[in-house]
């Protein structure tokens, strides 16, 4: 145990990680420093009484020979890493993003700035609204972007978005006062050949003025890592195309994208 200690502070790349192993580390204080290559794994018994570490102990062989788990059946033992997909997804299509605007001279926020719905009766704030991503140009909110982890079907109708999803699109739209919102999808083969916007659909409230808001549809294939990027600049393009003509008072993303902007009204 404190051989596969002593790999694993060399590996770790956190300061709670190193705190923690070093902890444990200190519990081993009286146990006698051996090399790896010393360890003579066919003496590594258990009986009745140590049966509960035979799990740790064949995880300690597995770092110390450094070896790596296969994804096919084995007789050994190992572990799983589970990832929240909900939240990598939008972690990743976030900081992405943020390397796209920065490039144009914009700003892109992640789980910020922070609305809220509703006042209650004095005036104070309540139903906090915190979209994933929002890009900025200044103190102008350009495009409200929402991620969703969701497969999302190619003959529903409406492609069979849940109302919650889209009152929460309105939502942003209002509070944000954005003419362009966007739910996020990955892409999968069912819903046939990429295109940077699958559907749009305009929020719009009667006696509003032509400064409507407009819901996108979009997808990202993320089979090929590489594009991906290339995938939302893509995106950002054809969604926010429609800023310059509808909303004269802000700024495209197309500015610098090799693209020429619709002539504005």
């Amino acid at each position: 145990m404190k051989a596969a200690l002593r790999v694993l502070l060399k590996l770790a790349q956190t300061a709670s990680s190193t705190k923690n192993i070093a902890e444990l580390l200190f519990c081993f204080d009286g146990v006698s420093e051996i090399p790896a290559s010393a360890i003579c794994w066919e003496q590594v018994t258990t009986d009745r009484l140590s049966a509960r570490y035979a799990p740790l102990t064949r995880m300690a062989r597995l770092f110390i020979e450094g070896a790596t788990p296969d994804l096919t059946a084995g007789t050994g033992d190992g572990f799983a890493v589970l990832f929240d997909m909900n939240q990598l997804f939008e972690e990743y299509v976030g900081k992405q993003v943020q390397r796209i605007t920065a490039e144009r001279g914009l700003v892109t926020k992640l789980q910020s700035p922070k609305r809220h719905l509703a006042l209650r009766e004095g005036g104070a704030p309540c139903f906090e609204l915190r979209p994933d991503i929002v890009v900025m140009d200044g103190g102008v909110h350009l495009s409200v972007i929402d991620t969703k982890w969701k497969r999302l079907k190619s003959n529903g109708t409406r492609e069979d978005i849940s109302s919650s999803d889209l009152y929460q699109m309105f939502a942003y739209a209002k509070q944000y006062q954005t003419a362009c919102v966007i739910l996020l999808y990955p892409h999968h083969l069912e819903l046939g050949t990429w295109t940077p916007c699958r559907s749009s659909y305009r929020f719009r409230e009667p006696g509003d003025s032509d400064e409507s808001h407009t819901l996108h549809i979009a997808s990202l294939p993320l089979d090929d890592l590489r594009s991906v990027r290339n995938h939302l600049k893509l995106m950002l393009d054809a969604t926010t195309a429609a800023l310059s003509r509808s909303w004269p008072g802000q700024v495209s993303l197309l500015h610098d994208s090799g693209v020429e902007p619709p002539p504005r009204r």
